[in-house]
């Protein structure tokens, strides 16, 4: 359970189109977009599509329960590089260490938000 709360509700909806609008009308390329520019703070130049696929993932790791993740990407730099980026922007709480965080309420939101639109694709696709 975490303990940061957030009074805010974060969202993303398909507008039919091309494009993802969050609670607040901001339209996004895609929902992984939308974590790494407006969640991240990550601009959208280089290989941020790659960043943004990697950031939702470990994104997604995070929201598995501790005990079904394993301890392979506890080991890994990036893992502890984008742990700390997470936890800075409040989107996972840890206990004595960012090796091992849990989602806080607005990961959560997040995570779902994005998940949401990935399982509606897949079911449209499949």
């Amino acid at each position: 359970m975490s303990e940061r709360t957030t009074d805010k509700t974060y969202t993303l909806i398909d507008d039919g189109g091309s494009y993802y609008t969050d609670q607040d009308g901001v339209s996004s390329e895609t929902p992984n977009s939308w974590l790494w520019t407006e969640i991240l703070g990550g601009c959208g130049c280089g290989t941020s599509d790659e960043l943004a696929e990697e950031a939702f993932k470990l994104l997604s790791h995070f929201a598995t329960p501790m005990d079904q993740r394993g301890d392979t990407l506890c080991h890994d730099k990036f893992y502890e590089l984008m742990a700390h980026w997470f936890d800075s922007k409040e989107l996972i709480e840890h206990g004595s260490s960012v090796m091992y965080p849990w989602l806080t309420e607005k990961g959560e939101q997040i995570h779902r938000a994005i998940k949401r639109i990935e399982e509606a694709k897949e079911d449209d696709n499949g």
